[in-house]
């Protein structure tokens, strides 16, 4: 079983100057919260043209934690 989750918050503010407006962004893209998976990993064939197969448990939980933040500043300068 796979768990992610995700969040994001966005705020607007509108005419502080009059026809212009601000926004504020903070999200967390989709992260693996606790999970795995197995893999079937194959050798190289040897001179009888035989391999053998190995399955390799991975961990695919994330170490960290991405935060992205920003903002913008709009103003219609046609409208002056």
């Amino acid at each position: 079983m796979l768990k992610s989750s995700s969040i994001a918050l966005i705020a607007n503010m509108n005419n502080l100057s009059k026809d212009d407006s601000f926004s504020f962004y903070i999200n967390q893209p989709s992260r693996v919260e606790n999970g795995s998976m197995a893999i079937k990993i194959a050798s190289l064939a040897d001179s009888s043209k035989t391999y053998t197969q190995t399955m390799k448990n991975i961990n695919l939980e994330s170490s960290a934690r991405q935060v992205n933040m920003g903002f913008s500043y709009r103003k219609d300068f046609l409208k002056i």
